[in-house]
């Protein structure tokens, strides 16, 4: 669901950052609603939307009179007419069902995916959906129809779970556990009980084998045996996982290696998108491409993480960005109310009636 919107906000954007985010959205003290995009602010509407978001180079917002529109490359586009549509907004799909019609923009285009849709998850890279008129499971990926299970006569799945690129699911009738990635079907166990644990994310699918019961990954088409027994927790992200065993150890698997990141149980830990986020010693650490990095020497309350990126508030209420390649103090001696990371942009709320974007080395102000 799109979120709800603060009045004001201040954005900023690591500098020099190759993969930051170019596009902004947020509403002014006078309830007007502008983007920022590549430098430039625009008003797109003079009334506060009823909700909006932002996707990987576009804006997906609700209008005020419920609209559903997209702002892309300049233009502004009215996707529906209705005020009954909840869309699912990522980096590159953005997909809605109405009145049992599945839509999916793909950046270019309005697609109509399907006429009769039951459940349907929609993806970063791919859309499954259930075709209750052909009753059929299928896959929507790189433009065309891959379908995955025919239903004969009801639903096909005992359960499913989705990574940005791949759908993971255990059939209701062969009692299956399957992988779909990269175009193909992979059955990984067989005799599956619908309760059987597993996670999915970004090229990567973790699971416990049916057979000896061991902690195993399916990651870009290869599977892996992690662990003989399964872990206490674990956690899937953007090729990346991380899982505490049974000895309470912290462990990272990441591109097909195994990193122990602590040897005891951590105080807390969480994984965002490509990042391992830990709180050890009342520390702030973070594990990124097979290191252990200390961001602060105290656990901020106030803190948020996306895209390689943790961004936080410090004790002096500065709010700080942090990536692998260094640190950013983004604002200094202003108040902050919340702040919020997106794919890598930072947004700091603020008691203020101005708008400050860092973008490419350079500040605007609105």
């Amino acid at each position: 669901m799109m979120r709800s919107i603060p009045a004001l906000a201040l954005l900023h954007v690591l500098a020099g950052n190759t993969n930051a985010q170019d596009v902004a959205a947020y509403v002014d003290y006078l309830d007007r609603f502008h983007v920022f995009d590549h430098g430039q602010f625009k008003q797109i509407e003079g009334q506060r939307p009823q909700a909006f978001q932002v996707g990987g180079d576009y804006v997906a917002y609700s209008s005020k009179n419920s609209d559903l529109r997209i702002y892309r490359n300049g233009q502004v586009t009215t996707l529906e007419r209705t005020d009954a549509v909840e869309p699912t907004v990522t980096d590159h799909y953005l997909g809605y069902v109405i009145a049992g019609v599945l839509k999916v923009h793909d950046g270019e285009q309005l697609n109509t995916v399907c006429y009769n849709t039951g459940g349907h998850i929609v993806e970063d890279s791919v859309v499954a959906y259930f075709d209750e008129r052909n009753q059929r499971l299928s896959a929507w990926y790189r433009g065309e129809e891959i379908v995955l299970e025919d239903a004969l006569a009801q639903w096909p799945l005992e359960n499913w779970k989705s990574g940005d690129n791949l759908i993971a699911y255990i059939t209701t009738f062969e009692k299956k556990f399957k992988i779909f990635y990269d175009g193909d079907v992979w059955d990984v166990n067989f005799m599956v009980d619908a309760d059987m644990p597993y996670q999915a994310g970004c090229d990567l699918v973790a699971f416990q084998d049916v057979v000896d019961l061991s902690f195993d990954a399916f990651y870009r088409g290869k599977f892996f045996d992690l662990e003989p027994v399964m872990p206490v927790r674990f956690e899937v992200g953007k090729g990346i996982m991380a899982y505490q065993d049974v000895n309470g150890a912290l462990k990272v698997f990441e591109d097909g290696t195994i990193y122990t990141a602590l040897d005891f149980p951590p105080q807390e830990w969480y994984v965002k998108d490509s990042l391992v986020v830990i709180k050890d010693q009342n520390f702030l650490k973070v594990f990124d491409e097979g290191k252990l990095h200390v961001v602060e020497r105290f656990w901020p309350e106030v803190w948020e993480a996306s895209w390689g990126a943790i961004g936080y508030v410090d004790q002096v209420r500065n709010v700080q960005l942090w990536r692998r390649s260094g640190r950013t103090t983004v604002t200094r001696g202003e108040p902050v109310q919340d702040i919020q990371l997106i794919r890598g942009l930072l947004v700091a709320y603020l008691n203020v009636r101005s708008v400050k974007v860092g973008w490419h080395g350079e500040t605007y102000t609105h």
